[in-house]
């Protein structure tokens, strides 16, 4: 399976945990949301930042052009995810205890991805002649790292879960205990002395050593009776945490690491757009039942698999099949009347052409049937939806028509509705669109009009968000590396909501 799948499965592990954790806290789950995103994302960064060598930024500064690093570094990710937690949950309105949630998903996530340094080989130490060295570099013996590392991560999950802290006081111990720990290893990894025989990264394990202690003993003597004040409207903030993941998706994130942006943001939000829906009226050991099912789910889809996943350009002609379902669960206001309830459920069967240039072809048909319920009324409709769709990097242009039993803004309709959809700019990084009339997975009332901006690279997926029917919304599409797409989608507004989800699987690939 290799690195690459470790890491990603250590990180939907953490999003899925942390998600059920927030849920049984009931804390509030758009500002839990964000906290979670920036977690991903600013350890994402950290952990680019760390790995780089001193060196690097230095030539960087010099031609003024920003280092290409693809190694990664948990140390780095740690540190500057700490620090921005520190100030976004104040900022966020969340009490102290939600810091406490992040300590187990992230240090068994670590735990994780260190048995894919030891399947890749990498990240080990120094010569020792210790009975459990590894026999992996010329047949000299050398540190096991990735195990030290792993057996703390345990330990310190198992120890700081039975022992009763004040709210706040579990993440900045397991952080203490953490630098303090990678202090120690640093005399056992290899790598050039830049003061007093300690190491770049043992200096700035004091130094951030230091900062902790300081952190834990003011925390001790504060009162946090008179809380800061909090953002009144978290969705700024997502919005700047979404401009922020495009700016790093761009500059410095590799193929894999975007992969995992991708991921989180698909299902850190649809998820939170699923229980806002709900209304919480789900028990949370239910969620919790649900996250790991859908956990199960996508380490089977991606068993097998390489990742990353390939370039946008295929390099020859490809031919495939695609199966898809959804579904949709949806509120909307009657522009000349009250509140509607909708639920539908759908099918999809399509072919797809794609052309080493990139460009891709996409024709089938969609059928999709449910529910609109009003105060007043109840409401089936049965729909087919035939249409047809031409992509290439700069423009993409589709089309299609709605045939059959409909409901169109809380009123039945029989005539056929057509709808469209174009886009304009590159697909793998910037571009606008606007639509009207899409039903898949969702698109509740019919027709349904969005329009907003998206962005992506390559073949492992899409990210859009703007506004429509239902209020602003956010739309991620990923490809796993086996060819699944998922896609997710949440609306949201004073009054009004949708979550939408779907999944389609390829057959029938072939290559010309």
């Amino acid at each position: 399976m290799g690195y690459a799948w470790f890491f990603w499965t250590a990180f939907v592990a953490a999003l899925l945990w942390l998600l059920a954790l927030g849920w049984r806290e009931r804390l509030s789950p758009w500002r839990w949301a964000v906290l979670v995103l920036a977690a991903v994302l600013l350890g994402l960064v950290g952990s680019k930042l760390g790995a780089a060598e001193p060196r690097l930024w230095i030539d960087a500064l010099r031609t003024r052009r920003l280092p290409v690093v693809w190694d990664k570094s948990w140390f780095g990710g740690l540190a500057l995810a700490a620090f921005g937690l520190l100030y976004l949950r104040r900022k966020l309105g969340l009490p102290k205890r939600a810091l406490d949630l992040l300590v187990a998903p992230a240090f068994v996530a670590m735990a994780l991805g260190r048995v894919g340094c030891l399947e890749g080989g990498c990240c080990l130490g120094t010569p020792t002649s210790l009975p459990w060295a590894f026999h992996v570099v010329d047949g000299v013996g050398v540190h096991p790292i990735p195990v030290y590392e792993m057996v703390f991560a345990l330990s310190l999950v198992a120890i700081l879960s039975r022992l009763r802290h004040p709210p706040g006081r579990r993440f900045s111990l397991a952080l203490l205990l953490y630098f303090g720990f990678r202090f120690v290893e640093g005399f056992l990894r290899p790598g050039e002395t830049v003061l007093v025989g300690l190491k770049a990264q043992q200096l700035a394990a004091l130094v951030l050593l230091g900062f902790w202690l300081w952190y834990t003993a003011a925390e001790t003597r504060r009162s946090d009776a008179t809380p800061p004040e909090a953002w009144q409207h978290p969705g700024s903030a997502l919005v700047g945490l979404t401009g922020f993941a495009l700016l790093f998706a761009v500059t410095l994130a590799s193929p894999l690491e975007r992969l995992v942006l991708w991921t989180a943001f698909a299902l850190v939000l649809g998820a939170s757009a699923a229980w806002i829906a709900l209304n919480r009226s789900l028990a949370a050991g239910v969620w919790r039942r649900w996250a790991l099912g859908l956990g199960l789910l996508a380490l089977v889809l991606s068993l097998g698999t390489r990742f990353p996943a390939g370039a946008d350009s295929l390099g020859q002609a490809e031919s495939l099949w695609r199966v898809g379902f959804g579904g949709d669960l949806a509120r909307y206001e009657e522009t000349c009347g009250g509140m509607h309830d909708v639920q539908l459920g759908a099918v999809r069967v399509e072919r797809v052409l794609r052309e080493p240039s990139g460009v891709e072809g996409r024709a089938g048909v969609q059928v999709y049937t449910g529910v609109d319920e009003s105060s007043y009324e109840r409401s089936r409709f049965f729909v087919v939806n035939p249409y047809a769709a031409l992509d290439s990097r700069w423009i993409g242009v589709a089309g299609g028509v709605h045939l059959g039993d409909l409901v169109v803004d809380g009123d039945r309709r029989t005539k056929p509705l057509p709808a469209f959809e174009l886009r304009l700019g590159p697909r793998d990084l910037l571009f606008v669109y606007a639509g009207v009339g899409e039903t898949f997975p969702g698109g509740a009332p019919v027709p349904s009009f969005r329009m907003g901006l998206g962005f992506g690279l390559g073949n492992l997926g899409r990210f859009r968000f703007g506004v429509g029917f239902t209020g602003w919304y956010a739309e991620p599409r990923f490809r796993l590396p086996s060819g699944v797409e998922i896609l997710a989608r949440g609306a949201m507004s004073e009054r009004t909501h949708e979550f939408g989800v779907g999944v389609s699987v390829p057959f029938a690939r072939k290559t010309r």
